[in-house]
């Protein structure tokens, strides 16, 4: 239907990394820059880290350190316990994930630029094309062109250079790493890098060995040229460079391998690594390029056609990605995107997580497969607080389960470590993660602060996924493989509550990397006891694990019995006096408002805790949360936050969460979050969560398989949050509980659903009109619906905040006046004041930057009121519409100025335009 929701293109070579191009196979990520005279490529390959295995850093008298942490905050002295997790618990850290290095392409004699050039990827069949015609010194033109894909069959990176004329033309290659190694030419057509990461490096802090001599991974890199036709003649170069004089092109085959064994089996030899590099590569020359071509195409397309989004093109459809990107962000407004961005978001992410993660390969960590700092952010690691979960929220519902596989041998791995951990710090039973690991399966606390340093939850987070994949494919062979990895961290969980006041509870208890201030110092604290995410988590993970259990008939062991009483147990969630679910276990008042993490919403997001089925009313007091936590923020929190807005079914927000994600951001700039020219997230910098996060919430849009019956039968919510303003589309391929496949394609007023059994299942289908359709389905049974949209209702708008714009040009900024709705209500942005500048300047700056829609309108001035000299204008707006002509409800909005003076000023007069902050549900 619309090319441009699978393809990425740009007229000008990438000006900086996170404008190149990824290409991935699992293992070997590549980044293509496009460059014209040069191409840099810069390799990474999923094994390559810093550091090795079996690190023990906690202090040795941990638990009686542990006892007096919770002493501290039994006393309500919040502070001191703050101080004392922070200074006194000390840790160490995970390993960094590292670049394996840069091939450079250099070429000569092709002539200059003659315009038409071009670099794109094809999300539909993996693969980086670059192309521009140039002038020869004759006087022709030749089109110089290169094609390159990552082959996850064969596990090479496969780069074809060619032109149209037959005019010799020089290629010469060099590789360049930050890791120590030596490479060479074997001969004039071969290059090999044998090398090794370093011991340590985290926080500028670099050690290449130990006292022992070990370092980091060991690897090797083979490259092999195959000049067409067999038509080229070597140059003099220097030591490891290549330099051939080619007439029509050349095929390069790269690989890289790795030694991640026991570290202590670890000797810095490379003749195993170099062994399989330049193995594969010579497997590849002999195969060919256009076979490789076609074996890549064929293991590709099996996982990614299993679905698909498109939608209706438009004009901007047609532009490059990055000034499609630009078309209708405009500043102080709310950013107006062609729908068919976010089709290649939701694409370009199932692109991204095909390319990171395979069967054998490591697990995503905070970039997935790519990363070109020596120093990253976070040690580039596995952050198991939200973003290595996150990395895997859209691969059940997607259709690719088959890439959680390295998540399931990632967690069989963890477990040792983890419960050593577990018993050596907690004295408990089973096994446990904290917020960060890496591949040499670290499992202890990290060092740093109480905001996150100590949170053993992670390990229940992560197996939520092994009872999704039975949940979504209900294979019991796959469920008895990992069971005990779920069982077991279900295990430890019960075993770190602690006694209080007649529940059990979490203690020491953060949410994670959040902070309340202490009532009694007035700090910013982390730790107190029964944070909401903490009770979320274990109520669910000792659910699942009975759930689970039942299916493998496990669930009379005793092990049941014991989960069964310690979830009747747990205290129940708690509402505070605004009606706002509690993020803590009392009401604290909050530190910091619109925090990037939305820790106490997992029972809404990712979990389904409470549903309009389930506790409505803490569904609606977390709704009131969210609300008050904004809807913009870092980018891989917009991401969740849209996932959280389309579990409420309120479409404009979940649109207003995803726009602001879509603003185009520049590396060297790093402001809110937003997205890269090549679509990675910024965080910033760039984390690969956003776009997998994004792209689930943008599936559950269409449809949601969360909800249950009283009967406990899978309700099936069709076009749950669906935006109405993309008018025409299809999405093919979304799986569900209950063992469903549904395909969607829609008009501007109808829908047809194409629903598919993989097994007999009882499901309520819940319509767009509100209806509810019970359905029986047979094993490999398909139905088709077909259906109208209900009437558009008038959208209802809230003023919460307002830019007026009168006759004569004059801007006025208001609020409403407090007392009007639940306190925290109120959407505001940080309100952090700049250098030189007034409380009210930085409210209008502000406001500038958050407005959300123009509305359109007939403003009459009903009223005015005057309390405690605080001037009210209660307004009534006649023949409302939105710009895009949708009419409006609303009534009697009261208006606060923050200037008395200049209300005092206003005319009862037509005003042109009244900007809104929120859009509230019809």
């Amino acid at each position: 239907m619309n090319k441009a929701c699978e393809y990425l293109w740009y007229d000008k070579p990438a000006p900086y990394w996170e404008g190149a191009l990824p290409l991935g196979d699992g293992f070997l990520g590549a980044m293509v820059f496009g460059g014209e005279e040069e191409e840099r490529i810069a390799l990474n390959e999923s094994s390559v880290w810093s550091g090795v295995g079996k690190r023990r850093n906690a202090s040795p008298d941990w638990r009686t350190r542990l006892e007096t942490a919770r002493t501290l905050i039994r006393k309500r002295r919040f502070t001191e316990a703050h101080e004392f997790i922070s200074t006194k618990m000390t840790c160490g850290d995970s390993a960094s994930y590292l670049p394996a290095g840069d091939i450079f392409l250099r070429f000569g004699d092709i002539g200059t630029p003659a315009g038409d050039y071009t670099r794109s990827l094809d999300l539909a069949c993996a693969r980086a094309d670059v192309s521009q015609r140039r002038l020869l010194p004759d006087g022709s033109f030749s089109l110089f062109r290169r094609t390159a894909f990552v082959s996850n069959p064969d596990r090479i990176l496969a780069l074809r250079i060619e032109q149209e004329s037959d005019a010799p033309f020089v290629l010469e290659v060099r590789f360049a790493s930050p890791n120590r190694g030596t490479c060479t030419t074997p001969s004039s057509r071969e290059l090999l890098f044998e090398g090794y990461a370093p011991f340590h490096n985290r926080y500028d802090e670099l050690i290449w060995q130990d006292e022992s001599g070990k370092s980091g991974s060991v690897f090797a890199l083979a490259l092999r040229i195959v000049p067409h036709g067999g038509d080229a003649s070597a140059e003099p170069t220097a030591a490891g460079t290549i330099r051939l004089r080619l007439r029509k092109g050349a095929d390069l085959f790269l690989a890289i391998a790795t030694d991640t064994g026991d570290a202590a089996l670890q000797t810095q030899d490379c003749t195993h690594c170099r062994a399989t590099a330049t193995a594969r590569v010579q497997a590849a020359a002999k195969t060919g390029f256009e076979r490789l071509l076609q074996r890549h195409t064929a293991d590709y397309r099996t996982l990614y056609d299993r679905s698909r989004f498109l939608i209706e093109e438009t004009p901007e459809d047609l532009l490059p990605t990055d000034r499609r990107l630009l078309a209708g962000d405009v500043p102080g407004t709310e950013r107006a995107f062609a729908p068919s961005l976010a089709a290649l978001l939701f694409n370009f992410a199932r692109y991204l997580l095909i390319s990171s993660s395979r069967a054998g390969s490591r697990p995503v960590n905070l970039q997935g497969l790519w990363n070109d700092s020596f120093h990253p952010a976070w040690g580039c690691n596995l952050t198991t607080n939200i973003n290595t979960e996150m990395n895997y929220w859209p691969a059940e519902q997607l259709g690719l389960p088959e890439c959680v596989e390295p998540l399931f041998d990632f967690l069989r791995d963890l477990m040792p470590a983890g419960r050593d951990t577990a018993r050596r710090l907690y004295g408990a039973s089973g096994w446990c993660l904290h917020h960060n690991s890496d591949i040499w399966h670290f499992t202890e606390p990290a060092s740093g602060n109480a905001t996150h340093k100590i949170w053993p939850l992670a390990a229940g987070w992560l197996c939520r996924h092994i009872a999704d994949r039975y949940r979504f494919g209900a294979d019991a062979t796959i469920l008895a493989r990992d069971f005990d990895i779920l069982l077991e961290a279900a295990q430890f969980l019960q075993d770190y509550l602690v006694e209080s006041d007649g529940f059990k509870t979490t203690c020491p208890s953060i949410s994670p990397e959040n902070r309340f201030v202490d009532p009694h110092t007035g700090a910013g604290v982390a730790s107190s006891s029964g944070s909401q995410m903490d009770l979320s988590i274990i109520r669910e993970t000792l659910e699942s694990a009975l759930e689970t259990g039942a299916v493998l008939k496990r669930d009379a062991e005793p092990w049941a019995d014991a989960f069964r009483e310690t979830l009747r147990r747990l205290p129940p969630p708690k509402i505070g006096s605004d009606g706002r679910l509690l993020e803590w276990n009392e009401e604290f008042r909050e530190w910091e408002q619109l925090h990037r993490h939305v820790s106490h919403l997992y029972g809404i997001y990712p979990a389904a805790e409470w549903t309009p089925e389930k506790n409505p009313e803490c569904f609606e007091a977390a709704r009131l949360s969210l609300n008050a936590r904004g809807d913009f923020s870092t980018g891989w929190a917009m991401g969740w936050r849209t996932a959280l807005h389309v579990r409420f079914g309120d479409a404009e927000r979940a649109l207003r969460s995803l726009g602001g994600l879509l603003h185009l951001r520049e590396p060297a700039r790093n402001g809110a979050g937003g997205i890269y020219m090549n679509l990675f997230d910024a965080h910033p910098p760039f984390q690969i969560d956003g776009n997998f996060g994004i792209a689930a919430a943008i599936g559950e849009m269409f449809v949601q398989s969360h909800r249950r019956t009283p009967e406990g039968a899978v309700k099936l919510v069709l076009f749950g949050a669906f935006p109405r303003m993309w008018t025409k589309g299809s999405v093919s391929g979304l799986r569900t509980h209950g063992g469903l496949t549904v395909d969607l394609d829609w008009t501007a007023d109808s829908f047809h659903a194409r629903i598919s059994a993989a097994r007999a299942a009882e499901i309520v289908i819940l319509l767009p009109d509100g209806s509810e359709m019970p359905r029986s389905f047979r094993a490999g049974e398909t139905i088709d619906l077909h259906g109208h949209f209900p009437e558009m209702p008038p959208r209802r708008l809230e003023v919460v905040a307002a830019k007026i714009v009168r006759k004569d040009g004059r801007m006025l900024f208001c609020r409403r006046p407090a007392g009007k709705h639940h306190a925290g209500l109120w959407e505001f942005p940080g309100g952090k004041l700049q250098p030189g500048e007034t409380t009210r300047q930085t409210i209008v700056r502000e406001c500038q930057e958050e407005l959300a829609v123009t509305l359109e309108a007939n403003a009459i001035c009903a009223d005015a009121t005057e309390t405690d000299g605080t001037r009210t204008l209660h307004l009534m707006l006649l023949d409302c519409r939105i710009a895009d002509g949708t009419p409006t409800a609303l009534e009697h909005s009261a208006l606060q100025w923050l200037n008395a003076d200049e209300a005092a000023t206003l005319p009862l007069c037509p005003l042109d335009r009244i900007l809104l902050s929120r859009i509230a549900r019809p």
